[in-house]
């Protein structure tokens, strides 16, 4: 057994007895945490993870297979699940979120040009506005790309996230240098789809289905995009369903677009609960409806 001991300041308490189980999508990875009476929280199991440690002192522990995201350890203090691995929904509030780790951008320029990069900046790539040469009209809106949430469990269990936020971009506007592809690494989550992580520290780039998305398009995981200086996510982005003239191809891509939904939410109700999965929506609505 494992034990992760407190060195300075309140000891965690997970309030808790019986472990908590986390496992991600691919299986290989697992980890199991009990909370004894004593002020520490035990490790029983951390089972076939890699870890990344950022210079903020905080280490995460994520599957090299998928790239889920397991446990996140602060200062070598007592471990803390990622909500988006636990298996039983009842330990949902014991998990979590955000790993809270803010991203340096620097001074981006570029106006026609979105950068994008992984947590540890191994990944690097970019993603340029659509001109008409390209093409690629039935697949954005207005010359915006569409972006929105997924709550399904593929999501949730390859990134250790509750929901991930992704931005649908065509493969012809996405630029990754040769150096950042020999970083990344890919996990077949079914049969069509295809998922791609760093393999450094695990966090989720890019995914596509060469089914719906017939070849052309690219998820592209919404945190790793950077705002050149001057600008908003409302100048590239549009998060909801505008109803106008006949559906797109991205419009019928995403799952629950039309119908004014995030994606697979039912699944979201199931593990995170109704109520936090419909505030979630409802927030993101009120976001976007603002921005028209």
């Amino acid at each position: 057994m494992r034990s992760f001991h407190h060195r300075r300041g309140s000891p965690v308490d997970l309030g808790i007895a019986h472990p908590i189980t986390l496992s991600c999508h691919c299986g290989s990875a697992r980890a199991i945490l009990r909370h004894p009476p004593h002020h520490r929280v035990d490790v029983e199991l951390i089972e076939n993870t890699k870890t990344y440690e950022h210079e903020s002192g905080k280490t995460l522990h994520f599957c090299p297979v998928c790239g889920a995201r397991l446990l996140l350890t602060v200062h070598r203090h007592s471990p803390r699940p990622l909500v988006g691995c636990i298996e039983d929904p009842e330990d949902v509030e014991e998990g979590v979120w955000d790993i809270g780790i803010t991203r340096e951008t620097g001074s981006l320029v570029e106006t026609d040009k979105l950068q994008g990069s992984c947590l540890c900046g191994a990944v690097l790539f970019s993603v340029r506005a659509p001109r008409a040469e390209d093409h690629v009209d039935g697949w954005v809106k207005e010359g915006k790309f569409a972006t929105g949430l997924c709550f399904c469990r593929s999501c949730r269990t390859t990134t250790g996230a509750p929901y991930w936020n992704w931005a649908f971009v065509p493969k012809v506007l996405i630029s990754v240098p040769r150096s950042s592809t020999a970083c990344l690494e890919e996990y077949r989550s079914s049969e069509n789809a295809v998922r791609r992580f760093c393999g450094i520290c695990g966090e989720t780039v890019f995914y596509k289905n060469d089914v719906m998305g017939k070849g052309v398009l690219w998820d592209v995981a919404m945190q790793t995009l950077h705002i050149p200086e001057g600008a908003s996510e409302r100048d590239w982005f549009i998060g909801l369903y505008d109803g106008k003239g006949e559906a797109l191809d991205i419009d019928r891509y995403i799952e629950g677009w039309m119908e004014g939904r995030p994606s697979f939410e039912s699944e979201g109700w199931e593990f995170l609960g109704r109520d936090k999965v419909d505030n979630i929506a409802r927030e993101w609505r009120e976001k976007w409806a603002s921005s028209r």
